[in-house]
């Protein structure tokens, strides 16, 4: 492991540091997603992330890229963002640098949630579950997606859903067919949490919603500027129609 910053010392950020980790969420930029893996740490605390980030960028060479959000989240948290390249050494960077920054933390039990995952797994998964190429990212990433659009809409009497990259093309036999947008999907935390965009109530909104929850069924759908809020328990969709 590295030498700790001058400033750390192991135990330091204990009981500042969430021991869930999660992979590929966001997206990278210092290069195309399937070129560039995304690993965060969510921290209690400005100062903790800032000491976390100079610990992250001084300790490994593999780092493309470490920064913290600039605004708080919840429970006074702030995200970490750490770029690494995607490659055949992806799973051991990563247990890498988490097991310096559980020294750091005092975290042995490390879990992660990978790409939009609501579940999360055992940091051992890591070496089969983590895609350590362009192409094992493309496949993986497409066939999550499919499955996530298919369980969210499962309850909808729709017949079927054209997917083509993020559009997606709503189909009920009696009715004409719905061309969406997919904008963003998550928990309610991540999704409406960082929504920036007003809900709109005026009559011609308001109808919009309605025909929409008749198309689609059981969910709650309310507009936010011009998108289109679906919502199904924790599970959220923030979609746009294409006229």
């Amino acid at each position: 492991m590295p030498q700790l910053h001058e400033d750390l010392r192991s135990g330091d950020l204990e009981d500042l540091v969430k021991p869930v980790i999660h992979i590929d969420t966001y997206k990278a930029t210092m290069g195309k997603d399937e070129d560039v893996a995304t690993v965060s740490f969510e921290v209690i605390g400005k100062d903790a992330a800032n000491d976390l980030v100079n610990f992250i960028e001084n300790g490994y060479d593999f780092i493309m890229d470490a920064k913290a959000s600039e605004g708080e989240g919840k429970n006074h948290t702030f995200t970490v963002f750490i770029e690494i390249e995607r490659g055949r050494k992806l799973a051991n960077h990563i247990e890498d640098m988490i097991y310096g920054v559980g020294e750091l933390a005092k975290i042995t039990d490390w879990r992660f949630r990978y790409y939009k995952d609501l579940q999360s797994k055992p940091i051992e998964d890591i070496k089969h579950l983590v895609p350590t190429d362009p192409a094992k990212y493309k496949s993986k990433i497409e066939k999550i997606f499919e499955d996530d659009m298919n369980f969210f809409f499962r309850k909808s009497p729709l017949d079927y859903i054209d997917i083509e990259e993020n559009k997606l093309t709503f189909k009920r036999f009696s009715n004409s067919p719905v061309k969406m947008e997919l904008m963003d999907y998550g928990t309610r935390t991540d999704i409406l949490g960082n929504l920036d965009a007003v809900i709109r109530i005026d009559e011609n909104s308001t109808s919009q919603s309605l025909w929409l929850t008749k198309y689609f069924g059981d969910y709650n759908i309310t507009k936010y500027d011009e998108y289109f809020v679906f919502e199904d328990g924790n599970n959220v969709l923030m979609l746009k129609l294409i006229s």
